[in-house]
């Protein structure tokens, strides 16, 4: 072979060699993302379904008002089931947050579950207007107030 040859043959294997690396890294990257993905619509979704229980422990929501498709104007639908305890007064609340888009029914599986003993009260109606913010401490007059 002539020297020619042989440098274009190291070329072409380094070539070869730069291709095969940079498609694992891309595949590796790939896997990451999807990972990083599902782990954030897990996140979402145990938020979804803490938030719900939340709600229904503060007499806010109840229930049968959470349950259902998207109705915290979220993209998860929530299952809320109780359960009576043995503790008098506490009732064992269950949340499962899916999907929205997807299977719906009692054979589809949860993307998140939160369980918590919860004193069921009566749902309070929400205030009519916002309450108003909390004032900070001021170190230049008395009282705190500015």
């Amino acid at each position: 072979m002539t020297r020619r040859a042989v440098l274009l043959l190291e070329l072409l294997l380094a070539l070869a060699v730069l291709v095969a690396s940079g498609m694992a890294i891309g595949a590796a990257v790939g896997r990451t993302t999807d990972s990083l993905v599902r782990a954030d619509d897990r996140t979402r979704a145990a938020d979804a379904a803490w938030s719900a229980i939340a709600l229904i422990e503060a007499g806010i929501a109840s229930p049968e008002t959470l349950n259902g498709p998207g109705v915290d104007g979220t993209l998860w639908s929530l299952r809320i089931e109780t359960q009576r305890t043995s503790h008098e007064g506490l009732v064992l609340v269950t949340a499962e947050a899916y999907p929205a888009d997807g299977p719906a029914g009692s054979d589809a599986r949860a993307v998140a579950t939160a369980r918590q003993y919860v004193r069921l009260s009566e749902v309070r109606d929400a205030p009519d207007r916002a309450p108003e913010p909390a004032r900070r401490a001021s170190p230049f007059t008395p009282g705190g107030a500015p």
